[in-house]
């Protein structure tokens, strides 16, 4: 076993095995591997440097864990663009209302995390650090919902045609961990944690029948002397009971004294 040395630095260990009933290896076979321990270790630095190349052989660095608010965007009944419109046309419907809500999120300082069909992950504060992200989180909420109702009526001259279609918005605040993932040919940096899940699952038990903006426990206690809710009772919350303790409906802003209703 032999130490891969560069500029000084250990940055491998290369062990050589002989086949079983062989001659031990001697001296001369030291001397035959040193210059090639050094050429190797030259290569492994150079493999070491660059970021990601590690993980791509399954080894995964310790990093310390980040705290995040997760906002998931998605849209209710969004059949209906594609059972009222050709194919392309809802497609280019979709890809407007991505581009609408990401653009908001963006000046807000989110993050695409992932698209999920209909819906789109934001992450605030990872990888990126957001100054009072959770409030940052809760105004690019509202001017989505806002902007995804001017939307619709870009979309046709028939409101009633897209009329059932709404924005559901579940907000989570948690700690995650950041971490490529994919097949070596295609990786993507994503994040894992409960306000990943419980982002998503709020909104599957959001209700249908508005544009609604829903949280958990601890992303509420983080902007809670701003904002008026609503109590989701733990029958709607249904089996997401299991993992989110409380959830919220907002109701309204305050603005100084006053509230701003949705």
């Amino acid at each position: 076993m032999s130490r891969a040395e560069y500029n000084e630095k250990i940055v491998a260990v290369l062990q050589l095995l002989n086949k079983e009933g062989s001659e031990k290896f001697d001296e001369k076979d030291i001397t035959r591997v040193e210059p090639f321990a050094l050429s190797i270790s030259k290569k492994v630095y150079q493999f070491t440097q660059i970021p990601g190349h590690l993980e791509i052989l399954g080894i995964t660095p310790e990093r310390d864990t980040q705290y995040a608010t997760v906002m998931f965007c998605d849209l209710t009944r969004s059949s209906i663009l594609f059972r009222e419109f050709s194919t392309p046309i809802a497609i280019q419907h979709l890809n407007e209302f991505f581009e609408r809500i990401c653009e908001i999120a963006f000046d807000y300082g989110a993050t695409v995390d992932k698209y999920m069909g209909d819906g789109v992950i934001f992450r605030f504060n990872v990888p990126r650090p957001v100054e009072e992200h959770p409030l940052k989180a809760l105004q690019a909420a509202i001017e989505i919902e806002k902007s995804f109702d001017k939307l619709k009526k870009d979309w046709v001259i028939m409101e009633e045609l897209v009329g059932d279609i709404y924005i559901r918005t579940g907000i989570s605040f948690g700690s995650v961990h950041q971490a490529e993932v994919g097949h070596p040919q295609y990786r993507y940096l994503t994040i894992f944690g409960p306000p990943v899940n419980i982002a998503v699952n709020l909104c599957e038990i959001a209700r249908r029948d508005k544009n609604v903006i829903v949280m958990d426990d601890q992303f509420y206690q983080k902007i809670s002397a701003k904002v008026e809710v609503i109590s989701i009772s733990k029958e709607k919350l249904g089996k997401a009971s299991n993992f989110i303790s409380n959830a919220y409906e907002l109701k309204g802003v305050k603005i100084s004294e006053y509230v701003q209703n949705f």
